[in-house]
């Protein structure tokens, strides 16, 4: 008897504890996490390569090419800058253009203290980040 019992009552735990959690997941229902190769790699690289370490980049053609052929632009205040030959350049940009004639050399040794500042800015976030900003996966 005491047998039935117990287990009557464990039947009546384990439906109750159902019944909440099944009201629980439809109420949450909206949340979905898509689980992508990339996704699940973005959590397993760092086990795979050491916590502290920066997976490197093979040197390949194309990537000299592309380094080659295409250049970072910071577009500040209607002005674009760039880095090219270690020095930093600048030109106009009309209607989100770049105007190339109107493209010259940035002479940092008659700046001003606050010009110094933000032309620091634009060369860290030149130099910053991922080079290769050109990947898109097409999905919005």
């Amino acid at each position: 008897m005491e047998y039935v019992v117990g287990a009557l009552l464990t039947l009546v735990a384990v439906a109750v504890a159902n019944k909440l959690i099944n009201k629980e997941l439809q109420r949450n229902k909206r949340t979905v996490i898509r689980y992508s190769q990339s996704y699940i790699y973005s959590f397993i690289a760092p086990m795979m390569f050491g916590l502290d370490s920066d997976i490197k980049e093979k040197k390949t053609q194309s990537r000299n090419y592309q380094a080659e052929t295409y250049t970072r632009i910071v577009m500040v205040e209607g002005e674009a800058f760039w880095i090219k030959n270690n020095s930093v350049y600048v030109a106009r940009v009309i209607n989100g253009d770049v105007d190339k004639e109107s493209a010259k050399q940035v002479d940092t040794m008659s700046m001003t203290d606050l010009e110094l500042k933000k032309m620091m800015v634009i060369v860290e976030t030149l130099r910053e980040g991922n080079n290769n900003d050109n990947g898109n996966s097409g999905k919005s």
